[in-house]
C-alpha cells in the first residue's frame, strides 16, 4: 500500500513537470541574487570626406540584479559596475512583464535599447518553434529625443537539460533601427539615425524563468551630424554615420561571483604607467604585513586579479589568486613551495610540479612584484648579489634574476637583473615593506608610481636620501 502511494506520488510529480513544461514560458521572480556580466565593444562613427570620426569602445561591466514580484510583473533592482579602472557604480530599476516586455516605471518609459530580456511567445518552447516581436520606443529626457524600433524572427534551435533545468536554445535575426540625441547641452549636441540588421542568440531557462546568456551583433548605417567628434562647434551639416555593436552577456555561476566585480580595497594604492606615452598599464591596491602581501590589480584590458602571499621568515609558504579572464570568466590557483619544487593547484584539481634552480623562491606576474617584499627584505644583510626564482602565474614558468640591494636612510635602493632582461628593474621599498617606486625596464617600459601623497612624500624623501649618497 504504501508503494503504491509512493509510485502515484511520483507519477503526479512527473505529471506537474512536464506541464510545467508545456505551459507557455514566462519570467519569474528569482529567490537568490543574480549576477550578470557584459562585454560591449562598439563604435559610433561618422564619414566627413575622406575622414572616420569615432573612437572604438570595449565596456564591461558586472550587474547584481534582484528580481521581486510586483502585481503580475517582475520588478528588478540592478546594481551595475563598471569593470575599468574608475568601477563606478550605476542603480538601475526595471519594470518587465511575465513575456519579457519592459514596462514603463515611475513615470520613465521603457530604455529603448534592445530589452535585455528576451520576449517570449504565448505557447510552450519547443525545438522548431518561430515567432515574431516588434517594438517601438520613443522618450524626451531632458530635451533629448530618442526612438528605437526593432523587428525580430525568433527560433527555438534545441532544447536540453542543464543544471536541473530545462534549456531553450534561441536565435533571432531582423532589423534595428535607432535615432537618438546625445550631448551635454543644445550646442554640443549629436545626432544619428541608422538602421540595419541585428543577430542575436539566448538560452533561456524555461523552469526557473530566467535569462541566462544573450548575444547580438549589430550593423547599423545611415546620417548623422551635429557636433562630431574633434569639432567644437556643431555643423549643419549632415553626413554618413554608423553604429557596430556586440553584446555578450553571461549569468555567472555562484563561485565566480567574489571575483568578477571586485572593488580593489586596500590601504596602498599605486599607478602602472607605459613610458614614454605614460598610458596607465595597472592600477594595484595593497595591504601588507611584515610576512603576507594581499594585492588587487585591474588592467587596462579590464582584467582583475586578486593575489595572497604568505612567508615564513622569508620563505614562500603559500600563494593564491583569482583573477578573470577577457572574457569575464572567473579561475583560481593556488602555489606552494616544497623542496626543491613549485607546486600549482588549478581550481580543477590539476596538480603541476615545476623545479626550482635556487633556494629563494617568490612569486610574482611582471607588473604585479609586490608579492615579492617579504622575500627580499628578508635576505641576508651580507647576501651581496643574490639569485632568487620568481614563479610567474599566468604564463606557469619559473624566471631568475640577481638581486642586488643597497641600505639607504628609511628604506632600500634594489636593483634587479632579469636573466633574459634587457636592462636592470629598479625599486625603492621603504623599511616598512611600501613599494613606493618601480623602472621598469627589462621588458616593456614602465613606471609604476603611488597615487596617495603622503606615500609620494615618502617616496620623494627616499630618492633625495639616495641622491645624498644614503
Amino acid at each position: 500500500m504504501i508503494t503504491h502511494r509512493i509510485l502515484l506520488v511520483a507519477a503526479a510529480c512527473a505529471s506537474l513537470g512536464t506541464l510545467a513544461h508545456a505551459q507557455a514560458p514566462k519570467y519569474k521572480p528569482q529567490s537568490d541574487t543574480l549576477v550578470v556580466t557584459t562585454r560591449n565593444p562598439f563604435r559610433m562613427f561618422f564619414v566627413r570626406g575622406a575622414d572616420t570620426l569615432g573612437n572604438r569602445v570595449f565596456s564591461r561591466g558586472v550587474t547584481r540584479e534582484s528580481w521581486r514580484a510586483k502585481g503580475d510583473s517582475v520588478l528588478i533592482d540592478a546594481m551595475r559596475r563598471d569593470l575599468d579602472f574608475s568601477r563606478k557604480d550605476t542603480s538601475v530599476r526595471y519594470l518587465f512583464a511575465p513575456d519579457g516586455r519592459e514596462l514603463s516605471l515611475d513615470a520613465r518609459a521603457p530604455r529603448g535599447l534592445p530589452s535585455s530580456l528576451m520576449p517570449l511567445p504565448t505557447v510552450p518552447l519547443r525545438a522548431g518553434l518561430v515567432w515574431n516581436d516588434s517594438s517601438v520606443i520613443a522618450r524626451d529626457t531632458n530635451g533629448f529625443a530618442m526612438r528605437y524600433e526593432w523587428v525580430m524572427t525568433y527560433r527555438v534551435q534545441r532544447m536540453f537539460d542543464s543544471l536541473g533545468g530545462r534549456v531553450a536554445d534561441v536565435v533571432a535575426d531582423g532589423r534595428y533601427r535607432m535615432r537618438a540625441q546625445f550631448g551635454d547641452t543644445a550646442q554640443k549636441r549629436q545626432w544619428i539615425d541608422v538602421r540595419g540588421p541585428d543577430h542575436e542568440t539566448f538560452l533561456f531557462d524555461v523552469s526557473r524563468g530566467r535569462q541566462l546568456h544573450r548575444t547580438w551583433d549589430m550593423k547599423l548605417r545611415g546620417w548623422g551630424g551635429g557636433r562630431l567628434p574633434g569639432d567644437s562647434v556643431a555643423s549643419p551639416d549632415s553626413v554618413p554615420a554608423g553604429l557596430d555593436s556586440k553584446t555578450f552577456n553571461r549569468l555567472l555561476a555562484k563561485e565566480e561571483v567574489g571575483i568578477v566585480g571586485y572593488r580593489q580595497e586596500g590601504r596602498d594604492t599605486s599607478i602602472t604607467v607605459t613610458i614614454p606615452d605614460a598610458g596607465i598599464a595597472g592600477v594595484h591596491v595593497i595591504d601588507r604585513s611584515a610576512d603576507s602581501v594581499v594585492s588587487s590589480n585591474i588592467r587596462a584590458d579590464g582584467n582583475v586579479t586578486l593575489e595572497r602571499a604568505v612567508y615564513a621568515r622569508g620563505k614562500l609558504q603559500r600563494y593564491e589568486r583569482a583573477w578573470t579572464d577577457t572574457a569575464l570568466r572567473a579561475h583560481r590557483e593556488r602555489v606552494t613551495h616544497e623542496r626543491d619544487s613549485v607546486i600549482v593547484v588549478s581550481t580543477d584539481g590539476t596538480r603541476r610540479a615545476y623545479e626550482t634552480e635556487v633556494s629563494f623562491i617568490g612569486v610574482g606576474d611582471v607588473g604585479r612584484e609586490e608579492l615579492l617584499v617579504p622575500l627580499l627584505l628578508r635576505l641576508p644583510l651580507d647576501s651581496g648579489v643574490t639569485m632568487i626564482g620568481v614563479f610567474r602565474p599566468s604564463f606557469h614558468r619559473l624566471d631568475y634574476a640577481e638581486l642586488g640591494r643597497k641600505k639607504v636612510r628609511g628604506g632600500w635602493l634594489m636593483e634587479l637583473a632579469w636573466e633574459h632582461g634587457q636592462e636592470s628593474d629598479l625599486w625603492l621599498v621603504d623599511d616598512s615593506g611600501d613599494l613606493l617606486f618601480v623602472e621598469g625596464r627589462s621588458d616593456e617600459r614602465t613606471r609604476r608610481v603611488p597615487s596617495q601623497q603622503p606615500r609620494v612624500d615618502a617616496m620623494t624623501k627616499l630618492t633625495q636620501s639616495i641622491r645624498d649618497g644614503g
